[in-house]
């Protein structure tokens, strides 16, 4: 993922690049943080962004008089060999009049890769911005290539997992250094899922060749990605790997596993693993609801600590959110999955939840209701066999 930085305090011209980086093809793949003064990116240029947007006339702090002078001296520090300032990849200086560089223009010239026309009148500028955003893609993707990656997909029940193709032909227009393993094990119906001795049996079997797979693929980058039942199989797996084996990424959604369940094992051996909830999984909530050994941790997320190994993620959807697209038209694996599998960025935090009326009650019956799950099956079992036998 690249990260990028907008130092502007034209609060229309920074809603005018939002919008064209959000309809962009790479949009999934860059990171843009955005700040109105030269303090403020002072505070963000602690951290290393691939390419920073600058505008030629900004304020020290809020409230103070936009100024060339501030933005030069903003660049300089940045430049400077000795700074604790690191310095991007890639400058590029915006304006609306040439002439505001000044006496500044020197500074500006020796230590911005380009200095552009930013009027808000034109729009060639940003095709520029999404010409060198690209080419630093390409840059990126070229470094990949050497690398040979694995990725792992693991289905769910009730499929034949359509959407692992599908994935794989998402990231080959990305990447050409993946090998792609689709873990399938035929079409296993909600009955025998259901039923805890049928489902542990299914688990072991395509967790042992889950563990064949990873140990065969140690000599690569290996990234899994797991969808509901799938899930499971993934936590089986990683309890029988070698102490040699490690994965790079794990992306794990619609898990029904339940939200207090450990899965520090996973985490423990993976550089980076990844929950995404739906909030509308109802396919989730009835499991937690009236499954025994099922819960909803692919809804309210595990419960866990989010921290640059692990992140729960939220999300509005149900049960096959992640195979549809996004509000912006793109796939949510592009936009979501795709700066995983293909960069060692940070984790993007992503949270939609929205709290609503009578929140509480309804949890507090939900967490009633599945903690009393097995009494309440083994009694309606029971009831049921006395009026077969006895009534």
């Amino acid at each position: 993922m690249l990260k990028i930085l907008v130092v502007d305090d034209s609060l229309p011209r920074t809603n005018h690049m939002k919008r064209h980086f959000d309809k962009s093809s790479y949009s999934g793949l860059i990171q843009v943080h955005y700040c109105d003064t030269a303090d403020k990116a002072r505070m963000k240029m602690l951290d290393l962004y691939d390419l920073l947007i600058l505008d030629v006339v900004i304020p020290k702090k809020n409230g103070q008089t936009a100024s060339a002078k501030n933005s030069s001296e903003l660049l300089k520090d940045v430049c400077e060999v000795n700074s604790e300032y690191l310095r991007p990849n890639m400058v590029v200086g915006l304006t609306a009049n040439i002439d505001e560089l000044g006496v500044y223009r020197q500074v500006f010239l020796e230590n911005a890769t380009i200095v552009l026309d930013g009027s808000l009148n034109k729009v060639d500028w940003l095709d520029t911005i999404s010409s060198q955003i690209e080419s630093l893609l390409g840059r990126v993707q070229k470094e990949e290539r050497v690398q040979d990656k694995t990725l792992i997909t693991v289905h769910g029940i009730r499929t034949n997992g359509k959407w692992q193709q599908e994935l794989v032909e998402e990231v080959k227009k990305y990447s050409r250094s993946f090998n792609f393993v689709e873990v399938k094990y035929g079409f296993f119906d909600l009955i025998s899922f259901v039923l805890p001795w049928s489902r542990a049996k299914k688990i072991r079997e395509v967790a042992a060749e889950l563990v064949r797979v990873i140990e065969e693929s140690k000599s690569t980058e290996i990234n899994i990605v797991a969808h509901s039942f799938g899930t499971q199989i993934v936590s089986e797996a990683f309890k029988s790997l070698s102490e040699s084996s490690k994965v790079n990424n794990v992306i794990l959604c619609g898990s029904p596993m339940c939200h207090m369940e450990s899965i520090d094992h996973v985490v423990s051996r993976s550089e980076r693993t990844v929950n995404e909830c739906g909030g509308a999984d109802f396919v989730l909530l009835f499991a937690r609801l009236f499954a025994v050994g099922l819960g909803d941790a692919g809804r309210i997320g595990f419960t866990k600590a989010n921290t640059h190994k692990f992140v729960n993620r939220y999300f509005n959807g149900g049960h096959g959110l992640y195979f549809d697209e996004v509000e912006t038209g793109d796939l949510f694996v592009k936009k979501y999955w795709m700066p995983i599998l293909l960069t060692r960025g940070e984790i993007v935090r992503h949270d939609e939840r929205v709290d609503y009326l009578g929140q509480d009650a309804v949890e507090l019956v939900v967490g009633i209701v599945s903690s009393l799950k097995a009494y309440l099956i083994g009694a309606g079992a029971a009831l049921i066999a006395w009026k077969y036998f006895c009534g």
